[in-house]
């Protein structure tokens, strides 16, 4: 019988690791890893109707950002640095996995999407955080279609976990690193009242400020009221799937003011060289008390909703709307994917480039396709080189090129030339083509130093060990959560929790395994999980747990 190979789509072999993108020395994912992008792209198209594919059960509200602290002293990004400014926005929470008709974290387990828009005066800020402050995942988009298809309904009978949990705990056990964010999932945050959920980026960002330093950041929204569970179920009032829709929208037009405080967490390049962990690592978090929260704002609810299908459905959040300057991604291989993958599942979706000329997507700065002004305030009208495509809103009289006879486009003044390092004037001329002397340049004018203290940064960036492997150092802070944070009444109804979601698991090899993947974090538990699926327990320390997992020949 001929044998099933793993293959690209074209048919060829594929004789690479599936599950690991390729990167270059310097930890930079590469677009010509073809195997990568045609998981991504395939996945952003594998659903038959015009909904998510992920984050498809949507809620939503408008909100308010107003700066308290700017963080002039760390990056140049315009919206961080007056205090006082203050930026209108849209909220929008959703389940991961769900379909659009499935129930919301009322009656569903899932992490909470929780993503802002902001619409300043510099153009469209988008944060599309989660509720908690890491992920299932850390190797980038290879590992994007594995990972939700096995949280979804199994393909083969379109049932769920409720009726079959296999396919969802076989890719968990089969992946140990997913085991802190599944800590959290079971834990008592995985069920939340909303809007009583705090919002991470998850991710570390570099913000650069005007001395070309670079500060690696992350974000932490908190709720000022504190986190909400589902725990016993009279929270609120559960009468069906759109429970906590219901109690967000009623509890808004009763009156009721929601609000979170803004913060950032920060570390030189140094001491992100010295960290631990690894802050291109999604499956990790740093410690408050050796990097603690600096407050620089302020959120709050304005409105509810009015128009669900132009607010909440229409609505569309990308990771790379929060790419500016002074504001740069890390190497977090997931992130360098979602600043991909986000977009193009949107022009997928909306079967068109142009999303982003909707009103609830339409920057401020953007003059209105009838004819005045979206924003008097605005500080400056965007032009760029894209053009036409179905569902065009906005006609340009721009050229479609750099041209040398309309010089109408003017090129902001840099505060960081990428690649002199120095600032540069606003100007409005073609600069000419640059003459080449000599041949082989060596790339001298790319390799400068483009940021302060650069050969730390580019060791820090250059780090993507993790992707070679999973470590003992990958267990222990979800051993921290669960046996430091957690009280024994919120580890007793974590251990009920997991017993309950994974007692339809029909295999009895992944049944098995569930309890061994619980033990990594903790051996009672992982013995308590045993019993209540009535299995039998052998506890495997890490090392001997990952070479279970290998199947014989």
């Amino acid at each position: 019988m001929t044998e099933k190979i793993y293959s690209y789509r074209s048919g060829n072999a594929f004789t690479k690791n599936p599950l690991v993108p390729e990167y270059d020395a310097c930890g930079n994912l590469l677009i010509k890893d073809v195997h990568h992008f045609e998981q991504m792209t395939t996945f952003n198209r594998s659903t038959n109707i015009s909904e998510r594919i992920v984050h498809s059960k949507g809620s939503g509200c408008f909100v308010k950002m107003k700066i308290t602290d700017p963080l002039s002293d760390i990056t140049v990004a315009k919206p961080f640095q007056n205090a006082g400014e203050e930026y209108e926005g849209i909220l929008r929470m959703s389940t991961v996995a769900g379909e659009r008709g499935t129930g919301d974290h009322s009656t569903v387990r899932d992490p909470v999407g929780t993503s802002f828009k902001f619409k300043t005066p510099y153009g469209v800020m988008d944060w599309v955080f989660n509720n908690t402050p890491v992920f299932f995942i850390r190797t980038g988009g290879t590992q994007f279609e594995h990972f939700i298809k096995s949280q979804k309904r199994d393909h083969r009978t379109g049932l769920g976990a409720d009726y079959d949990a296999t396919q969802f705990w076989d890719y968990l056990t089969l992946n140990p690193e997913s085991i802190h964010q599944v800590t959290y999932l079971f834990g008592d945050r995985g069920k939340q009242v909303y809007p009583y959920f705090n919002a991470y980026s998850g991710h570390t960002l570099k913000f650069i400020n005007k001395d070309n330093e670079v500060t690696y950041v992350q974000i932490h929204v908190i709720q000022d009221e504190g986190v909400k569970n589902i725990v016993n179920g009279d929270e609120i009032p559960i009468f069906g799937p759109d429970s906590n829709r219901a109690h967000l929208q009623s509890t808004l037009e009763a009156g009721k003011k929601y609000s979170w405080t803004c913060y950032v967490q920060t570390m030189t390049p140094q001491q992100a060289l010295d960290f631990k962990y690894n802050v291109n690592d999604l499956t990790k978090v740093w410690s408050h008390k050796e990097y603690p929260l600096r407050k620089f704002a302020t959120i709050e609810t304005t409105a509810p909703i009015d128009n669900y299908f132009e607010q909440v459905e229409q609505v569309a959040m990308s990771p790379s709307n929060l790419i500016m300057d002074g504001i740069e991604p890390s190497n977090d291989p997931v992130l360098v994917a979602r600043l991909f993958s986000y977009d193009d599942a949107h022009r997928f979706r909306f079967n068109s480039p142009n999303y982003d000329q909707l009103p609830i997507n339409r920057p401020l700065n953007t003059e209105c396709p009838y004819g005045y002004k979206t924003n008097n305030k605005v500080d400056h009208i965007p032009a760029n080189l894209t053009r036409d495509g179905f569902m065009s809103l906005g006609a340009s009289s721009d050229k479609s090129f750099i041209s040398s006879v309309d010089n109408s486009i003017k090129f902001p003044p840099s505060a960081v030339c990428p690649i002199t390092g120095k600032s540069a004037p606003a100007h409005s001329h073609y600069v000419g083509a640059k003459y080449r002397a000599d041949v082989d340049t060596e790339q001298k004018g790319l390799k400068a130093n483009q940021v302060k203290d650069h050969e730390t940064v580019a060791k820090v960036d250059s780090n993507l060990s993790f992707m070679e492997g999973i470590n003992e150092i990958d267990i222990e802070q979800a051993t921290a959560l669960y046996e430091k944070i957690y009280t024994k009444e919120q580890q007793e109804r974590m251990a009920k929790e997991l017993i309950n979601h994974a007692s339809t698991t029909k295999s009895p090899i992944v049944r098995k395994r569930i309890p061994q993947y619980w033990g990594l974090v903790n051996k009672d538990l992982g013995a308590k999980i045993a019993e209540g699926l009535n299995v039998e327990y052998e506890y495997l320390p890490l090392k001997e747990y990952c070479e279970s997992l290998k199947t014989g020949e």
